[in-house]
């Protein structure tokens, strides 16, 4: 279990799992080894020689996901987790701790890959390199990210999912007294400090994101557009 830490600077990863020296040495070498292929790797053959070691498939629908959400901090918000499979550690992908959506990207942009159709944001990581590299895999990204612009992530499955989480927080904001606690809202509303002022607070919140999330969408789109009438 590798947690990614800040490749730009050559921070090393943080191995979490084994625990013992060989352990880690072992999962640092299998990880090193993925990230070499996608830096140096010759651009033909690059797809291929990245699926033997990693579920490729499952990056690319995160990255897209970061780039539709406007994630401005993933580096090290990215965990990856190997088991022995046909003879050698084949690598999985997890995301954690997104709490920097709709943001700029960090640093200001000074480590993000530079894509000239703007079309992966804020993607600072040595396995990345990899999409602007092969223009294969630049292809198969887009057609990724334009899959979940048009279905997993449409606009009537945000607005579902984003009432099921008003739903739940309304059933917790329901009283004065929980609206005095929340601390961190008050930061922004001092107003805030009844359940209904709150509440409309916290609803004017999502119905930005929502409509920034459309936004975004109708941009990408066009994007995608024009970077297939390039080629």
């Amino acid at each position: 279990l590798v947690r990614r830490r800040f490749d730009p600077h050559d921070k090393p990863e943080d191995i979490k799992f084994p625990d013992d020296a060989a352990g880690i040495e072992k999962a640092q070498a299998a990880y090193d080894n993925l990230a070499n292929i996608a830096l140096n790797h010759k651009a033909e053959g690059l797809i291929e020689a990245l699926e033997e070691h990693i579920d490729l498939s499952r990056y690319l629908r995160w990255l897209a996901f970061n780039t539709f959400m406007r994630n401005g901090d993933t580096i090290d918000e990215a965990f990856f987790f190997a088991s022995e499979e046909v003879g050698k550690p084949y690598f999985r992908h997890m995301g954690w701790d997104a709490d920097d959506l709709f943001s700029d990207c960090h640093h200001y942009s000074k480590y993000a890959l530079v894509d000239p159709h703007e079309l992966i944001y804020c993607a600072e990581g040595n396995l990345d390199q990899a999409l602007l590299r092969s223009p294969e895999l630049y292809e198969r990204y887009i057609t990724v990210l334009e899959e979940l612009l048009l279905t997993d992530l449409g606009p009537d499955h945000l607005k579902a999912t984003m009432d099921a989480i008003k739903a739940d927080l309304w059933s917790v904001l329901s009283d004065n007294a929980t609206a005095k606690g929340l601390k961190e809202l008050h930061a922004s509303n001092p107003d805030a400090v009844t359940a209904q002022a709150a509440r409309a607070d916290i609803d004017a919140h999502m119905k930005a994101m929502l409509s920034e999330a459309e936004t975004r969408r109708s941009m990408l789109l066009d994007r995608i557009a024009l970077a297939r009438s390039a080629q």
